[in-house]
């Protein structure tokens, strides 16, 4: 298959997907979004920042933030650990697969279970290889490192 094959919706779709975290989460991870995961994917995307009242201005054009670091407070159970732990990762190999990514947890046992994920849908799930094989065109060796 090559893109002369491959029609212009699925072209479309695979640059949403890469271009937006939210589209991501939702087309390839099938995850449910709820509002405050929507503010989450549009500050991991740099397109949303909080002010100092709390409230997430948001904006679409390409003036993108490029975040060093950021801060997340909310309750258990509220997607946290998978969206930045599992399905971040996801999306930024996905765009760039020769990148390198750390995951840093409470333990090690931790983190190799987030690595376990990744590892696991990169393998298994078919919508991530398809977005990798229409970006790269190329195989994607997989190195992984849990350093303790």
């Amino acid at each position: 298959m090559n893109n002369t094959q491959i029609s212009k919706e699925t072209l479309l779709e695979r640059d949403l997907c890469l271009e937006y975290f939210g589209v991501f989460l939702k087309k390839v991870a099938g995850f449910r979004l709820a509002n405050i995961h929507i503010e989450w994917s549009l500050i991991l995307d740099g397109r949303a920042k909080q002010e100092e009242d709390g409230t997430i201005r948001t904006w679409f054009y390409d003036d993108k933030v490029d975040w060093e670091q950021i801060m997340l407070m909310a309750p258990r159970n509220h997607g946290k650990s998978t969206i930045f732990s599992v399905f971040y990762p996801l999306w930024l190999i996905a765009k760039n697969p020769n990148i390198r990514i750390i995951i840093v947890s409470n333990t090690s046992t931790q983190a190799k279970s987030f690595l376990r994920q990744i590892t696991k849908s990169i393998l298994n799930c078919l919508a991530i290889r398809y977005l990798k094989f229409l970006r790269s065109g190329h195989k994607t060796r997989l190195l992984f490192h849990v350093i303790i």
